[in-house]
C-alpha cells in the first residue's frame, strides 16, 4: 500500500490555464508467474482540479480510479497496461500500454 500525488498543469494561451492534483492510496499484489512476477494493482483517489480564464477560476473536486497490471521476467524485461476513469463522467477514459526494463 502507498499514498501517490501528482501535479498536472498546462496553460492553452494567455490568462487560460488548468491545474489537476490527484491524490490517492494505491492497492498492490505482487505474485509468482512462472520465471517471473505478475502485479495486478488499482488505487482509488480524489481528483481536485482548478480552471482559470480570464481572471475568473473554478475549482472541483471529483473522484476517479485507475487499474492495472504488470508481468515483469526474471531478466527484468516486462510488459504493463492500466486504465483511467472519472467517476463524474466514465467517459473519460485513458488507457496505456508499455514495456519496462528493471535495472538492478
Amino acid at each position: 500500500m502507498s499514498v501517490q500525488t501528482g501535479i498536472g498543469y498546462i496553460s492553452l494561451a494567455t490568462d487560460v490555464n488548468m491545474m489537476n492534483f490527484p491524490i490517492g492510496v494505491a492497492l498492490k499484489a505482487n505474485m509468482a508467474a512462472g520465471s517471473g512476477s505478475f502485479t495486478p494493482w488499482v488505487m482509488p483517489r480524489v481528483h481536485l482540479s482548478r480552471a482559470k480564464v480570464l481572471g475568473f477560476s473554478s475549482t472541483n473536486t471529483d473522484f476517479g480510479a485507475s487499474g492495472g497490471a504488470s508481468f515483469t521476467t526474471a531478466g527484468g524485461f516486462g510488459l504493463h497496461a492500466a486504465i483511467d476513469i472519472m467517476a463524474t463522467d466514465p467517459s473519460v477514459t485513458t488507457f496505456g500500454v508499455g514495456a519496462h526494463l528493471m535495472v538492478p
